[in-house]
């Protein structure tokens, strides 16, 4: 048995040498994973590093790779021999309307590792066209792919697109990745009004930083968590959306915005949006304090995010627009 949890032949050495364990093995057999009632917790404050052996049997029990996925692997191998043939050496960078070309973090994956991201977001740009925009796709497949197969990640990734999230509620929409430009507003809109409800000094401080526009503030969320912040932060914010839900990501990027307005030079920056990203790529709060105060916020109804301003449609979020 491996040393690590890493998918190793796609992630570079270096990263997977640092996280190796003597015992991997032995950990690994020995794990057992809570109950539902108690799984939310864990992963709230289990303090997982990247290497931990609970995350790759985590996330591929909420996959249930079984009988139902099948088909969703072997059409990716037939979609992957269908547009490349049996050459899997060089595959070109992804530019359908979906990727953000701005917003393509790749983390620690090797250069195999590389086109395997990019097979897999051609392979789902093939197989759903109706996709017009959702930069989420190229992070979740990136990390994905530091610990599963390529045609594992790709049956993860087709599982959240239809909404059907192995959790507690599987027909909440809000368990589903913005897929529009129309949703990835909306759900700016919604952090905004979400930070004014709950945060209401922490609203106050930015409009005084000369910053009046909010939500275009809110939409560099993705950004903060995928971009900015260290891959040992968005391996743990993901496995507790694998759990929750989008819904997390509200609660994470709340917390970011508060530890942000309460450092010392919050006020005084004009450029509020560059300046949390800088906080963000120099964060020196903890992983765990930012979960622990994400999830502090009381009466965060999922009633309230449905219907925030009467605006915030969730199928704006969870369904795409023609």
């Amino acid at each position: 048995m491996p040393s690590h949890p890493f998918y190793a032949k796609l992630v570079e050495p270096g990263f997977v040498s640092k996280h190796q364990s003597a015992n991997y093995g032995e950990v690994a057999k020995g794990i057992s994973l809570p109950s539902s009632a108690g799984l939310k917790q864990e992963v709230r404050t289990g303090g997982w590093p990247p290497g931990h052996p609970v995350r790759e049997r985590l996330w591929k029990e909420i996959l249930k790779i079984n009988e139902n996925n099948n088909a969703t692997v072997e059409h990716y191998q037939e979609e992957v021999e269908r547009l490349f043939g049996h050459d899997r050496g060089y595959v070109m960078e992804p530019n359908m309307p979906f990727v953000d070309p701005e917003f393509k973090p790749t983390y620690h994956l090797n250069e195999q590792g590389k086109a395997a991201l990019y097979r897999v977001l051609w392979v789902i740009h093939a197989h759903q066209p109706q996709i017009s925009y959702c930069p989420l796709l190229w992070p979740l497949c990136a990390i994905l792919l530091h610990y599963m197969e390529e045609e594992v990640v790709y049956a993860f990734l087709c599982m959240l697109l239809r909404h059907s999230m192995p959790a507690s509620d599987r027909n909440d929409d809000w368990r589903c990745i913005p897929q529009t430009r129309i949703a990835a507003a909306t759900f700016s809109m919604v952090l905004a009004k979400l930070i004014h409800k709950y945060q209401r000094t922490v609203y106050n401080s930015l409009l005084n930083s000369n910053h009046r526009q909010i939500e275009n503030l809110c939409s560099n969320w993705h950004r903060w968590i995928f971009e900015d912040l260290p891959f040992e932060y968005a391996v743990r914010f993901v496995d507790c959306y694998f759990v929750e839900g989008i819904k997390v990501f509200f609660r994470i990027s709340m917390a970011i915005v508060h530890f942000y307005v309460a450092g010392s030079d919050s006020r005084r920056s004009g450029d509020a949006p560059q300046a949390i990203r800088q906080f963000c790529k120099t964060c020196r709060v903890p992983c765990q304090t930012i979960l622990n105060t994400a999830f502090g916020f009381r009466r965060f109804s999922k009633s309230y995010l449905l219907g925030s301003n009467g605006s915030a449609n969730p199928g704006l979020i969870s369904k795409p627009q023609q």
